[in-house]
This record gives C-alpha cells, sequence and structure tokens, in this order.
C-alpha cells in the first residue's frame, strides 16, 4: 500500500477571514502510467462558517476545471477560483 503525494494548487482566505479555501494536487507515489489516475484534486472549505454558507461548485470542462465559489442557500456566483487547465 503507498500514500499519495500532495501539494498545494491554491490555498487562500475564506470570506469571514478566519479559514481557508484550499485546493490541492494529489497524485499516487507509484504512478501508474495512465494519464488520468495520475493527477487529480481535492476540493476543501477549511472554515466551519464559510462551510455552512458557501459550497464549491466544480465544473470539469476540455478546456479545464472551474472551481466556483456558491452560496449555498441562493446558488448566487460569490468568486471563481484560480482554473485548473489540463
Amino acid at each position: 500500500m503507498g500514500t499519495d503525494r500532495r501539494d498545494d494548487f491554491h490555498r487562500g482566505p475564506c470570506k469571514c477571514g478566519k479559514g481557508t479555501f484550499e485546493i490541492i494536487s494529489v497524485s499516487p507515489d507509484h504512478s501508474s502510467g495512465n494519464a488520468a489516475t495520475s493527477r487529480w484534486f481535492e476540493f476543501h472549505i477549511k472554515c466551519e462558517d464559510c462551510k455552512e454558507r458557501y459550497k464549491l461548485d466544480v465544473q470539469r470542462r476540455k478546456a479545464g476545471t472551474r472551481i466556483l465559489l456558491k452560496d449555498k442557500t441562493t446558488g448566487d456566483l460569490i468568486e471563481e477560483l484560480p482554473q485548473i487547465t489540463p
């Protein structure tokens, strides 16, 4: 059994300033050679207050992955986090 390598792709302050929004790049310690499984991303809201109020909407497209911060109640767009390009 191996471990996964985790690197910060983006880490920025959350809206209330008590925590962070994080995008983590993850890759296996022993790559299978398959591009689809050689790297993936995890998305986190590391703030209890903001986790209650907001959600991260991940939109995967050919041109890249958009990460949108949205209001949980209204669905309104609050902010777009850095895009992940292939």
